[in-house]
This record gives C-alpha cells, sequence and structure tokens, in this order.
C-alpha cells in the first residue's frame, strides 16, 4: 500500500504524519510523490508508524 493511501485510511493529514515520523510536511510531501528518496532511518519509521502496512517496496 502507498504511503499516502494508508495516511488517507487513517484520515491523517500530512502534518500529523510527519510530526509521527519526526520529519516535515514537504519532505513527507516529497516522499509520497516520489519526488524525494526516503532514508533508512525515514523508511524504519514508516513501517512502525504503519504497523507493516507501508514497507520499503511500497516506497521504491
Amino acid at each position: 500500500m502507498k504511503l499516502s493511501e494508508w495516511r488517507k485510511k487513517q484520515k491523517m493529514t500530512q502534518v500529523e504524519l510527519a510530526e509521527k515520523l519526526g520529519c516535515t510536511k514537504g519532505h513527507l510531501s516529497g516522499v509520497e510523490r516520489g519526488a524525494i528518496q526516503a532514508g533508512r532511518k525515514m523508511i524504519l519509521n514508516i513501517i512502525e508508524v504503519t504497523g507493516g502496512k507501508v514497507g520499503f517496496k511500497d516506497l521504491t
């Protein structure tokens, strides 16, 4: 599942998810669009926050 799809299913804004991930809204937006590649730490945070619903393969 794509990160943006998961976020929307949770009725979460980019600002809310960015706070949970420890990044800015702009950085999260770039990751969701594929314009920015998530680093190792962010990937691990995404997996943790989403309970594994979004993984490495969903971000590449």
